[in-house]
């Protein structure tokens, strides 16, 4: 005797477009204390960017640091001073691989 099973089996999946995505996560505190833990300022996720830069602004809206090297990230000095703890602005303007420019801003917390 011949068993004949009809199974049938469904697969779904969805398709990303990696060129839509673009992906910016950043903390929101880091500890520059030199113990090699939290140490700098950058993004905890970075990907499907083309094109970015990072400013950090202090209480009183002085921009204190920037660059166009967001993952080198911020080590929390200000002309090679360490800055006091507490809250800090970031703004980051970015380019998407479409081409679209967006920018996002929160703020950080600096614990020594």
């Amino acid at each position: 005797m011949v068993r004949k099973w009809n199974c049938k089996q469904e697969i779904q999946f969805s398709i990303i477009d990696k060129d839509n995505c673009d992906l910016i996560t950043m903390p929101n505190v880091f500890s520059p204390n030199n113990d090699n833990i939290n140490d700098l300022f950058i993004p905890v996720e970075y990907a499907y960017v083309s094109k970015s830069t990072i400013k950090i602004f202090d209480g009183w809206g002085t921009e204190i640091w920037s660059t166009d090297a967001i993952e080198t990230g911020w080590d929390g000095t200000h002309f090679g001073e360490d800055c006091t703890e507490g809250v800090y602005m970031w703004l980051i303007d970015f380019k998407t691989n479409k081409n679209v420019y967006k920018r996002l801003s929160g703020n950080v917390s600096l614990f020594r």
